[in-house]
């Protein structure tokens, strides 16, 4: 988690992100992740890597400005 924090704080004092509250920033980037882990917890299955990078760019293309 606390790369993720640097990464939305570092962004936001750059102008890179909305100009939103770092928390709520996080909350919006983190929901992704969330989704994921509910999605495929207790399964066998796992992810596949190119679902996990466009999950990702999706939670970033939320929060960018």
């Amino acid at each position: 988690m606390e790369p993720i924090l640097d990464l939305i704080k570092e962004s936001s004092e750059k102008g890179v992100v909305k100009k939103l509250p770092v928390d709520i920033l996080v909350k919006l980037f983190n929901e992704g992740a969330v989704l994921i882990g509910k999605k495929y917890s207790g399964k066998n299955d796992i992810p596949d890597e190119k679902i996990v990078e466009l999950t990702f760019q999706a939670c970033w293309d939320t929060i960018k400005s």
